[in-house]
């Protein structure tokens, strides 16, 4: 027997459009025509064809509030020896079942019917079969209000009870008679076309949102650009109240360590007016590493009606490489919104994206991290230091704001390495770098300038301040013992612009005096420039440029 789509587009080619959609599309339909019986009061006769698939208790509460509004319902299903079927339907009042293993083949078809005195509809769908289908099933649906489109079905239906439920046609066939429309509702048929044409409208925003981001994705390195897209499309195609996205560090704690973006144009997201704890739906996600709903729907059927607090949200992890990186949450305004399935897909679809362009910016960051810092030490390299300097230079002479500058060598590290070998004379350098660091503001930049001499730029001090924090790295260093290598020291020299250089490579050439100075009379110990002797050494000054290593 052909299926009911093959039937009607025989009979109707020019009436019916089938249009392919998700499994998921289809559900979303057949819940509209639910929707259109119970808010319009039907007394209709309602026919479905479907696989018992699901929770029971969900299923059985909305069988329950068709029956006490519909006339009758009747189920084509399939019988116990299908391999899909879940739970056996119960015995509900007005409920007709035909169970049958061919209502329910490997087509996986479907139909949905409302027959009333005022208004009829029919939709029925049948699953394409395609080269991913298992992975993602793809379907074609028809839909139609038309009368003769109706009648065709009927006799579809009453085919089909004839061949399979001989005993059952009579009973068929007079609750049909007693239902068939006489008046068409065009106000009911309007009703349920708007809703369909939302169902429409809602996957071409899906589209349009996923094609926005992967635009943005293709053509941004910048990865706040990404996720701020990400969430604002998600935002405005479910017309949520807000949506958020967290990040967090693989392996770390997931509330110490999170990154959060929200819709622009939503408030700002925090833990005490977000119904559900975020650090609740984190643990959530991270643990199920599958998308969590909370609505009067779902929550219903585990711990009972939500709470008046409670507002529907919906959590989706973001995993790359099966490591869940972070979640991306939606709130919406009312308590009543039911997140459908087209829904959470959009939002898993999404959330595949941000993963590959997150990993993808941390990866690019840690190119650009490698290609500034040296290797041994952690600190910046050279190259990023003249660039630095120059970038601070131009402000600071723009301003005319103090910047010094401090040259610091390693004392003795030849000895270092030729007594206790090159790993105890590596150890040295790293401590140095260390003690460095650990007496400057987040505004210097320390850069290891080449073997044991580290450069470091203070912007806005004067020559007392640099002298000062001078001796605080070299107290520091002498303070420092290195396993195998034992207490270490350096020597340091300081300059200052504009009192001793007017651009970069007279400040460094200064300072590189400076540290002469302080090698010259006995090292450990830290020397600024002699003003007598700045001019002799700014005469032999030539064009600042550092060799690139």
């Amino acid at each position: 027997m052909n299926s009911l789509v093959d039937a009607l587009l025989s009979q109707h080619p020019n009436e019916l459009i089938p249009l392919r959609c998700s499994k998921k599309m289809v559900v979303r339909l057949n819940r509209y025509f639910e929707e259109a019986v119970l808010e319009n009061a039907l007394s209709a006769l309602f026919i479905q064809s479907r696989c018992p698939q699901g929770n029971l208790s969900a299923e059985l509460r909305r069988y329950r509030q068709l029956t006490t509004v519909a006339r009758h319902l009747i189920l084509f299903t399939c019988d116990s020896t299908c391999g899909k079927r879940q739970w056996t339907f119960p015995l509900l009042p007005n409920v007709t079942l035909f169970e049958s293993k061919f209502h329910h083949t490997s087509g996986d078809e479907g139909f949905t019917m409302i027959i009333d005195n005022r208004f009829s509809a029919l939709q029925t769908f049948e699953r394409i079969v395609t080269a991913d289908a298992q992975d993602d099933p793809v379907y074609r649906t028809v839909w139609s209000f038309e009368p003769n489109v109706i009648y065709s079905a009927i006799q579809y239906l009453m085919a089909r009870t004839q061949a399979l439920h001989p005993d059952r046609v009579e009973q068929f066939n007079r609750q049909v008679r007693a239902s068939m429309p006489k008046t068409p509702s065009v106000y009911l048929t309007l009703s349920l076309m708007t809703k369909f044409a939302g169902v429409l409208q809602s996957q071409t925003e899906h589209a349009h949102a996923i094609n926005h981001l992967s635009t943005v994705i293709r053509s941004s390195l910048g990865l706040h650009d990404v996720l701020q897209t990400a969430v604002d499309e998600i935002g405005r195609s479910l017309s949520a109240r807000r949506c958020v996205l967290w990040l967090w560090e693989v392996g770390e704690d997931k509330l110490d360590s999170t990154s959060e973006y929200c819709q622009a144009e939503a408030p700002s997201i925090n833990e005490e007016d977000f119904c559900i704890p975020r650090s609740m739906l984190a643990a959530q996600v991270t643990g199920s590493r599958a998308p969590v709903v909370f609505d009067s729907d779902t929550t219903a059927a585990r711990t009972g009606p939500m709470s008046a607090s409670m507002l529907p949200v919906m959590a989706v992890p973001v995993i790359y490489r099966d490591q869940v990186m972070g979640a991306i949450a939606v709130e919406d305004t009312t308590a009543t919104r039911l997140w459908d399935e087209e829904e959470v897909r959009l939002i898993e679809t999404i959330a595949d994206q941000v993963a590959v362009a997150v990993n993808h910016a941390r990866l690019f960051e840690k190119m650009r991290e490698s290609s500034i810092t040296d290797g041994l030490t952690g600190v910046y390299n050279r190259r990023h230091f003249a660039a630095q300097l120059d970038h601070e230079f131009r402000l600071c002479r723009r301003s005319l704001i103090p910047l010094s500058l401090i040259m610091i060598d390693l004392d003795f590290l030849k000895t270092i390495n030729d007594t206790a070998g090159h790993l105890a004379g590596d150890a040295a350098i790293k401590y140095t770098a260390k003690s460095i660091k650990e007496h400057l503001r987040s505004t210097d930049t320390v850069a290891r300038y080449g073997g044991e001499e580290f450069v470091v730029i203070l912007p806005h001090t004067d020559l007392d301040g640099a002298m000062q924090v001078a001796e605080k790295i070299r107290v520091a260093i002498a303070a420092t013992e290195v396993p195998e290598a034992g207490l270490i020291t350096a020597s340091l020299g300081v300059a200052t612009f504009p009192s001793h250089a007017e651009n970069e490579a007279e400040l460094v050439s200064v300072a590189d005096q400076a540290l002469y100075s302080a090698k010259h009379n006995g090292r450990n110990r830290v020397c600024a420039p002699e003003r007598e002797i700045i001019h002799d050494i700014l005469s032999d000054t030539q064009p600042y440029a550092p060799p690139i290593q």
